[in-house]
């Protein structure tokens, strides 16, 4: 049934897009001409659809790539079935399991963000041949994750949740691969890497969960999601964040269950080359970003399963982080902050508690984030790297990560992990624990 709430955030996403659409279309214009434009665009819309190397779901895109992709049920502790992606290479250098990495997703995105590129620039695949047994997370609410012991996905009660409640996906996920561990290596542990919320989502669950932390062998954040930027890159974003400090006029335009959910409607109906185009574009006006470091081939590609879902309150808590300048609990008003967690104000997370081996890589030109806190309040950094030309989704899609970023999660893993293959190549203690800033002409490897 079509209700207010299902109508009403139209307007203002019809806004954004359209005009998100008109920058694109005039960048584009401005810099390649006209001509070579509308031949670009042509291509796109008539083509890319139907292009055999551009997968439409996370199975074909493993598969294009000669992976073979599983999925796994994991039960939260409140119910949520989640699919956990276990990704199988035929390449692996050592046929037994190695150390198990998980790796998850930020903000309305899926385990997708990790296997669209092709192999030699995906990080799950790169993992995958050098032995590592790589798995991939889906957060409740994704396309993935719509599952629950009790509720329906079209019932209020399934949505009742925020990033808060992200951290139990984390627990759930890692035990449950511990769990798969258990036969032939008992003591293993799980290397986690999060990208963003993925990152936002660890530092929650380990600093507030020292049992959970023993599960753990090191934990990558990538563009973590700890401080959002006291300006917000776009105007949009800043009256979202102004909606936010409203939250009853918040919850009046985009309700409390799923936050946009027309867009699943979109996605079914329009088609998919224009669905891509659509979302990278919006994305990249509401976030402020240059995509100049993309394969501009494969950039709508990107986007086939993005937004791939949240809950309204997700995106609130984010806004409440933008407009406090805290990493923060949910916040309830001042009232029923007091009956829930004793204090007029929501508690912060005690990130100072996390003794995991953490390394922090993000880029300089990431205009969402303020990046400089969080390494300071770690007490085991085990590395501060800044990617100055990188912006916040560049560590995972520009085309030079497996340069400028890959050579040093593989490094930490090696030094920290508990399955690594090469000890002798570890970054130095010395070397790790001091913040490094590199530009295209510094040599990684």
């Amino acid at each position: 049934m079509i209700t207010l709430q299902h109508i009403l955030p139209l307007a203002p996403l019809g806004i954004v897009t359209g005009i998100a659409i008109l920058y694109d279309v005039a960048d584009c214009i401005y810099s390649e001409g006209l001509s070579s434009y509308l031949c670009r665009l042509f291509r796109r819309c008539c083509c890319n659809s139907n292009l055999p190397n551009v997968p439409k779901t996370a199975h074909e895109a493993a598969e294009a790539e000669g992976y073979e992709l599983e999925d796994h049920t994991v039960q939260t502790s409140d119910g949520h079935l989640l699919t956990l992606h276990h990704l199988v290479s035929p390449n692996a250098k050592n046929p037994s399991r190695g150390q198990p990495v998980l790796l998850q997703h930020g903000l309305c995105q899926s385990s997708m963000l990790f296997l669209i590129q092709e192999k030699q620039d995906a990080l799950a695949y790169v993992l995958s041949d050098l032995g590592y047994d790589v798995w991939l997370g889906n957060n409740r609410g994704n396309l993935h994750s719509r599952f629950h012991v009790q509720y329906r996905a079209d019932e209020p009660a399934f949505w009742n949740w925020a990033i808060d409640e992200l951290a139990l996906d984390v627990r759930a996920n890692i035990e449950y691969i511990c769990a798969s561990q258990t036969m032939n290596h008992p003591q293993r542990k799980v290397v986690y890497i999060g990208h963003s919320q993925g990152a936002a989502q660890g530092l929650m669950a380990f600093s507030r969960d020292k049992e959970l932390q023993q599960k753990v062998a090191a934990f990558i954040a990538m563009s973590p999601g700890a401080h959002v930027a006291s300006t917000l890159p776009s105007y949009p974003m800043r009256f979202l964040a102004y909606l936010a400090g409203h939250p009853t006029v918040f919850r009046f335009i985009f309700g409390s269950q799923e936050f946009l959910p027309f867009i699943d409607t979109v996605r079914r109906f329009c088609p998919t080359a224009l669905f891509e185009y659509q979302s990278f574009v919006m994305f990249k006006y509401l976030f402020d970003w240059n995509a100049g470091n993309w394969d501009h081939s494969r950039y709508s590609a990107f986007f086939s399963e993005t937004p791939a879902g949240t809950s309204a309150r997700t995106v609130a808590q984010w806004m409440q982080h933008a407009n406090s300048g805290r990493f923060q609990m949910f916040c309830h008003g001042a009232e029923k902050n007091k009956a829930i967690y004793g204090t007029p104000k929501p508690p912060e997370y005690p990130v100072e508690n996390i003794t995991i081996p953490t390394a922090v890589i993000y880029g300089g030109k990431d205009s969402l984030l303020d990046h400089d806190i969080l390494p300071e309040k770690l007490t085991n950094c085990v590395l501060h790297k800044q990617i100055d030309h990188h912006e916040h989704l560049d560590s995972i899609f520009s085309q030079d990560s497996k340069q400028f970023v890959y050579p040093d999660i593989i490094r930490v893993l090696e030094a920290h992990g508990d399955g690594a293959v090469h000890k002798e190549d570890s970054i130095g203690d010395n070397d790790a624990e001091k913040k490094t800033s590199h530009n295209e002409s510094e040599p990684r490897y």
